[in-house]
């Protein structure tokens, strides 16, 4: 099936890159020379001064530019779009090159956006070889889209995690002990960066992309030759047989890193933890009214921890209860909560919005269930549940919190 050749082209040159900005140039590449359109440009929404900024495009005549310097202002098409379809497909419109009008043809704009942040947008047009937008190349730029906001946002929350892992190495402790136990620390986690990296946008990209496999698979499952023409039969089997192998590709990266990442625990003080993830989560808070407490027992003792996949699952809980939890809350609470006991370790997260009625707890948990209206995924607490019982054999549960919200209980076994 050409369609999805192509994404499988574009696919394998974004997995090349190994940061930010070379994801960004790759998916342009991508694009242009995987997907065939004639133009394409990625600007970073810079929420402060109110602008997109440059990044990678392509000029006039579709070849590759450096295009950082450039930046316009934005405007309230830019940010109107995600409140119904983060895709505004445009025709006949001015097409543009570094904010001169330079031809006419159609024109589409994406959203990139995480948890409802503009993060920035995508923009392709049709200026060289004024192609007429087909229905199969608007899917197909949905669903890169769709993907490139996934690594965007996962690259994004990379850097977030080592800034505050920066932020460690300069934190003064009170005792020579817990300034050597920080060293320590940050010698184990450099080792482990660029797995924790890989780990995050697996996250969020394989149990997306098994979804819509597997929805594939299952719907072919129903499907006989017979109900096709002779000559479009080997085209079913061959997409029988993409889809497979895709599913094969994602099961083999997801045992990649559960090999990688298995046994892989610090030893820290339990008051570097508290200070650790107070650091990481308070940027999450900055912008609402919400407050955000982190309490651990035994602050003077020692606690091992998988320090980083054990963060990584903190980062969906802590999200799904600021925009699900706390959603209609004018001011209101996120606790984190670290117990060890002899047997197993507990860290609690909750709210104090509305919670879940008792019904609902099992439905949660389930892949793409969703509270939310008009979403595409629901993923966050069942993708939580997947990774903490194959990664770090524990359990994820629910009940009402004393706050009056959820309250989500990560159990794993104690690491010694």
């Amino acid at each position: 099936m050409p369609n999805l050749q192509r994404l499988n082209r574009a696919f394998d040159r974004i997995g090349t890159a190994n940061n930010l900005d070379e994801l960004i140039k790759q998916s342009i590449l991508a694009l242009r020379y995987d997907l065939g359109f004639d133009r394409a440009a990625y600007l970073e929404f810079d929420e402060k001064a109110k602008r997109q900024l440059g990044t990678w495009g392509t000029d006039a005549s579709g070849a590759l530019r450096d295009e950082h310097g450039f930046s316009d202002a934005v405007k309230a098409r830019h940010t109107d779009i995600c409140e119904k379809d983060p895709i505004l497909l445009t025709e006949p419109a001015s097409l543009h090159d570094l904010g001169e009008v330079v031809g006419i043809g159609w024109h589409i704009q994406s959203a990139v956006t995480s948890n409802d942040q503009i993060l920035g947008w995508l923009y392709i047009d049709n200026l060289t070889h004024h192609r007429p937008l087909t229905d199969s190349e608007l899917n197909q730029i949905r669903i890169f889209s769709n993907v490139f906001s996934q690594l965007i946002a996962r690259n994004k929350a990379e850097q977030l995690l080592n800034k505050a892992l920066n932020s460690l190495e300069c934190h003064k402790t009170e005792t020579e002990i817990a300034n050597h136990q920080i060293q320590q620390l940050q010698a184990k986690l450099t080792g482990s960066q660029k797995m924790a990296s890989l780990a995050e946008q697996m996250i969020g990209l394989i149990p997306i992309s098994s979804r819509s496999v597997g929805n594939v698979l299952n719907f072919m499952s129903l499907l006989s030759p017979e109900q096709f023409h002779e000559t479009d039969r080997p085209m079913l089997e061959s997409a029988r047989k993409s889809a497979n192998r895709l599913a094969r590709i994602f099961r083999h990266f997801d045992d990649k890193i559960h090999q990688a990442t298995d046994n892989d625990s610090q030893t820290m003080p339990s008051l570097m933890v508290k200070h650790y993830w107070k650091d990481l989560f308070s940027e999450y808070f900055s912008e609402t009214p919400h407050k955000l407490n982190v309490h651990i027992e035994c602050e003077s003792e020692t606690i091992t921890l998988p320090m980083v996949l054990l963060t990584l699952m903190l980062k969906e809980l802590v999200s799904n209860a600021l925009l699900h939890g706390l959603e209609n809350s004018e001011a209101g609470e996120v606790s984190i909560q670290l117990k060890s006991a002899a047997e197993s370790t507990m860290v609690i997260v909750e709210d104090s919005g509305w919670g879940l009625d008792e019904c609902n707890y099992t439905d949660a948990l389930k892949l793409f269930v969703t509270s939310k209206p008009n979403e595409l995924l629901g993923s966050g607490l069942n993708v939580t549940r997947n990774y903490v019982e194959r990664w770090l054999n524990g359990q994820l549960t629910l009940d009402k919190s004393p706050l009056g919200g959820l309250r989500c209980t990560l159990t794993i076994p104690t690491q010694q």
